[in-house]
């Protein structure tokens, strides 16, 4: 069975590319450069909670700031504060339904909450928006990887000498594990 922390391990990873690469979004406010700034750099040393309160407290004054609603996802994510960092993907999904980033982080915290079916959903949904999303299909195949897992899993608790089921098991574990 998938573990826990390799999807923390994904999420981690995904955290750090987006965080470094947050610049998809077309700012459509001006923000005080020196927040932002301050904010990066509590999360580069690794004081998430420090940036989540910082966050929230930019928010109240410009609560509609598409980048660091985006970056209070990821660091919710990565503080594993599910609820909130759904809340802040999900507002973004609506008031920017043309960005399949917001989508295919939302499909990352469903992965790591353990619901595929909402995580396939989500991944789609970025894919429909935006073919060419390379990041969502690598997502989407990785999903698929985790419900073949359980699949062979369930199929091994069954009948647990079945070398078929335990051989492709043991390889997508293997293959999940050193990603």
């Amino acid at each position: 069975m998938p573990q826990k922390n390799e999807c923390s391990k994904i999420i981690g990873f995904w955290v750090f590319i987006f965080l470094s690469f947050s610049t998809f979004f077309l700012v459509s406010e001006i923000y005080a450069a020196d927040d932002l700034k301050s904010i990066m750099q509590l999360i580069e040393k690794g004081e998430k909670e420090k940036a989540a309160q910082q966050i929230d407290q930019y928010l109240k004054i410009n609560p509609n700031d598409p980048q660091l609603m985006f970056i209070k996802g990821a660091v919710n994510a990565d503080l594993k504060k599910y609820n909130e960092a759904i809340n802040a993907f999900t507002y973004l999904t609506e008031k920017y339904p043309t960005l399949p980033e917001p989508f295919n982080n939302l499909a990352l915290i469903y992965i790591e909450l353990g619901d595929y079916g909402k995580a396939q959903k989500f991944l789609e949904s970025a894919l429909k928006i935006n073919p060419e999303y390379f990041t969502a299909y690598i997502n989407l195949g990785d999903l698929y990887s985790k419900r073949a897992l359980v699949s062979y899993g369930k199929a091994l608790e069954i009948d647990k000498k079945n070398v078929s089921a335990k051989n492709k098991y043991l390889l997508i574990e293997k293959t999940i594990k050193y990603k």
